[in-house]
């Protein structure tokens, strides 16, 4: 599959990470960027109905570049669809409830985009068996990502304990170092709204914790925590705010 605007240039090093099922959604102008956004999602899952489009789907599954195939194919430039975790960050970034086709066009084409979750679910329903470990696990693989991309910031798309607590524990068993974090009391509706910043091979990164954007989300209570917790972001959408860039 052609992939006309995704940044291929990191993939020597990322085949090298043995624990990592799909390769992250690089966007082609991530790399010049200031402000290196990583949107990571939580997981995969089979959303097939009936055996035989279970089977397409798991075979799509498959593939090493499902998430580059979503988001230039299927979900993310051109607004193909309405899937809500796409179409709810678009919104919490451009704090807007319509944001403009060329505008969230030229925002996936600036940042990275993977799931947390190594395996896929059975459905989208189903939760991990095992969430500690299957987390930990997959914020390995993550922290192994950020030594190669280098991002400067990650939104997290979930903020239960097992997914913060899990971050913490894996970024300090694999080299790296938390310089800052939030106690997690303050709430946005039922959820608990994070706040955290760790050193990874000496590359400061800022992650910010929001409730999943598949579900009843409040784009605008969410997007103001996160532009409060990383004021810098709002420079990377105003390149990406009706530029039009290519």
């Amino acid at each position: 599959m052609n992939f006309q605007y995704s940044d291929a240039t990191f993939d020597n090093e990322l085949s090298k990470i043995e624990a990592m099922k799909w390769r992250p959604w690089i966007g082609k102008k991530y790399r010049s960027s200031n402000q290196r956004l990583v949107v990571l999602g939580e997981s995969h899952y089979n959303w097939g109905d009936g055996e035989e489009d279970c089977r397409k789907a798991e075979a799509r599954l498959g593939r090493v570049d499902f998430n580059r195939e979503l988001i230039e194919h299927v979900h993310g430039i051109g607004q193909r669809t309405t899937q809500r975790f796409y179409r709810n960050v678009e919104r919490l970034m451009f704090q807007a409830s319509s944001p403009a086709v060329i505008e969230t066009d030229s925002f996936w084409k600036s940042v990275a985009y993977f799931n947390l979750l190594q395996v896929r679910m059975e459905n989208h329903k189903a939760r991990p068996a095992t969430p500690w470990p299957m987390c930990v696990k997959g914020w390995e693989v993550t922290v192994e990502i950020c030594k190669i991309i280098k991002p400067t910031h990650i939104l997290v798309g979930g903020s239960n304990a097992c997914t913060f607590n899990a971050h913490k524990y894996a970024i300090e068993q694999n080299g790296g170092q938390v310089t800052h974090e939030s106690s997690g009391i303050k709430k946005i509706g039922r959820f608990h709204a994070r706040y955290r910043r760790a050193s990874i091979n000496s590359n400061e990164i800022s992650f910010v914790f929001v409730r999943h954007p598949s579900a009843h989300f409040s784009w605008e209570r969410w997007g103001a925590f996160l532009f409060k917790q990383s004021p810098d972001l709002s420079m990377l959408m105003e390149k990406c705010r009706g530029t039009g860039l290519a």
